[in-house]
């Protein structure tokens, strides 16, 4: 539900009565008062100077409940591009986007698990099915309805092979044809961006890939366990995720060829490293550490899985307005301010409340892009450079539209210079 700035100083006004009991019998739930409205309406239209309520307007718009939290993909989010279009418009900038217009599409993809899928386990003894929710939980390919993997597995640490930072996992192991086992998340000694990146599954996958491995899977760990249980994972396995779609309505995906299968719980990892050099027990011993180091160890086994992915097709678009520069040198060079339109639309109720806004993240943000184009075209003085401001989809499913733009730029990629 809206949030309006000041909405909470009236919640705080508000006054709840306690209903009357019998003795002994549990007191009822207070009530909630609602806002008084016209207090609310008087703070919502309270007199700002242009500037600041330009800003608002926006804000008051694209975070308002008839914009449902503006989920990627959703009939609201296209309204929002709608509008930041044109605004764009009437800040005077050029269309940046497709076949001379302001909007780029982005063709969607949602793809989640079709089905619990098969790991089966063959080490010295006779082959192991594992269960689902107790051993494994698969994961859904984004590249691939039906997903079959067969091959040895290496145990790979981190996953992570960063020379500049120290970190070699794959050091001493050839995982050529293999499935790669890791551990998810990166050490603490890393800075913020590092960990970011090189924690992310999407690095972890291309790093394997690189290496010539065919698969990864991911492995609990005892601090992970504290954050989600196997059982939740497992509850939630099917929960459809997002990503760009290629012409073939499959979807894009870091690591194709080596694709991640699923996550092995801690009860289905010791038995991936029965007979292994390294037993699992010095393993988990280890990866309590925030700085754990591991040693690359190939396990005794072949590990078999098969999977299915449904795909579900969608489409969002990017919003792209352009001030061209004016400097004989630079001025084809292209600085872009970006700011990202959607947010996470309608999810679990909180507090009777499942409607995200995103008034913070990120109307605000957009405004300030709209807002700073007007300022940019008001001055009257064209740039030294060109400056594209872009609006881009798809953040809150994982940097979705900006992606797609670095891949499917509407300017030679090589002319931009700097993202704001």
């Amino acid at each position: 539900m809206y949030r309006p700035i000041g909405a909470l100083a009236v919640l705080a006004l508000s006054t709840s009565a306690l209903a009357q009991t019998a003795p002994q019998a549990a007191p009822a739930p207070a009530p909630v008062t609602a806002p008084n409205t016209v207090e609310l309406n008087a703070k919502l239209a309270a007199p700002l100077p242009a500037d600041q309520a330009a800003m608002k307007a926006h804000v008051l718009f694209l975070a308002s409940d008839a914009m449902k939290g503006r989920e990627a993909g959703s009939p609201e989010f296209d309204i929002a591009a709608q509008y930041v279009a044109a605004q764009f418009y009437a800040a005077g900038l050029r269309p940046g986007g497709d076949q001379g217009g302001y909007l780029q599409t982005v063709p969607l993809v949602s793809y989640k698990a079709a089905s619990k899928g098969d790991f089966i386990w063959t080490g010295r003894g006779p082959a192991q099915p594992f269960v689902f929710g107790e051993d494994y939980v698969p994961a859904a390919n984004g590249a691939k309805a039906e997903t079959s993997v067969s091959a040895p597995v290496v145990f790979v640490g981190y996953g992570i092979d960063a020379p500049q930072y120290g970190q070699d996992d794959y050091k001493g192991v050839d995982v050529r044809g293999k499935i790669v086992a890791y551990f998810g998340g990166s050490p603490a000694r890393f800075g913020g961006e590092e960990r970011a990146f090189f924690g992310s599954g999407g690095t972890k996958a291309a790093i394997a890939q690189a290496k010539g491995a065919v698969g990864v899977i991911t492995l609990e760990s005892p601090r992970s366990a504290k954050v989600r249980t196997f059982g939740k994972m497992a509850e939630f396995y099917a929960t459809p995720r997002m990503t760009w779609a290629n012409p073939d309505g499959t979807g894009k995906v870091d690591a194709p060829g080596a694709p991640s299968l699923g996550t092995v719980s801690m009860v289905g990892a010791a038995k991936l490293f029965a007979g292994a050099k390294t037993p699992w027990s010095k393993v988990v011993k280890q990866a309590n550490s925030d700085n754990a180091k591991f040693k690359a160890v190939p396990l005794v086994g072949m590990l078999t899985v098969a999977t299915k992915t449904n795909f579900v097709p969608a489409a969002s678009s990017n919003v792209v307005g352009i001030i061209p520069g004016n400097d004989p040198v630079v001025g084809k060079e292209v600085v872009v301010l970006s700011a990202h339109l959607d947010h996470i639309g309608i999810t679990k109720p909180v507090k009777g409340d499942a409607l995200n806004n995103g008034a913070l993240d990120n109307a605000i943000g957009i405004a300030s892009l709209i807002e700073e184009a007007k300022r940019f075209t008001a001055s009257g003085q064209a740039p030294k450079r060109t400056i594209m401001f872009l609006a881009v989809t798809g953040e809150e499913k994982g940097l979705v539209g900006s992606d797609y733009f670095t891949n499917h730029p509407t300017v030679p990629l090589t002319s931009i210079v700097a993202d704001v």
